[in-house]
């Protein structure tokens, strides 16, 4: 059984993501950990200006919207057929990433990248960096922002 870690924030519940997740699953057998890193979202720091403690407001928002994400992508992709486990990592993309290849078999993994103008992911070129430290195929998919499903 192939194991891919599928890594995803505001890109969970997107087309190009379950393509991807379909063309594994046809080609073999797979088990898919989903990895949400608690990045923060776009208006927290918007948010937390209202708040008394805006120092604590950024992280639990972060925490608890990649939670929200988490459970509705691993909702989503089982209907899809696949076996999804999953978690909230670092809001640290690569930190979350490393952090689950220390506990997790993995194969392969997938990066649900959002579009070139709105992402630090591919600003920071994510994918080629966790090619380089995993030594693991690494495919990134270019998706739009998250929407309900």
């Amino acid at each position: 059984m192939r194991h891919v870690l599928v890594v995803a924030d505001e890109t969970v519940g997107n087309d190009a993501l379950l393509e991807a997740v379909k063309a594994r699953l046809a080609e073999e057998p797979c088990e898919f950990w989903l990895l949400v890193p608690a990045t923060s979202p776009h208006d927290v720091a918007q948010t937390a200006a209202a708040w008394a403690s805006p120092a604590t407001l950024p992280g639990f928002a972060a925490a608890e919207l990649a939670h929200q994400r988490l459970h509705r992508a691993s909702d989503w992709l089982s209907r899809s057929g696949a076996t999804v486990h999953g978690e909230v990592g670092s809001g640290h993309p690569l930190r979350a990433i490393a952090d689950v290849l220390e506990h997790q078999p993995i194969d392969e993994i997938i990066i649900a990248a959002p579009p070139r103008h709105v992402s630090h992911w591919v600003h920071h070129d994510l994918a080629r960096r966790v090619r380089h430290r995993s030594n693991l195929p690494v495919t990134e998919v270019a998706a739009k922002l998250d929407r309900p499903h």
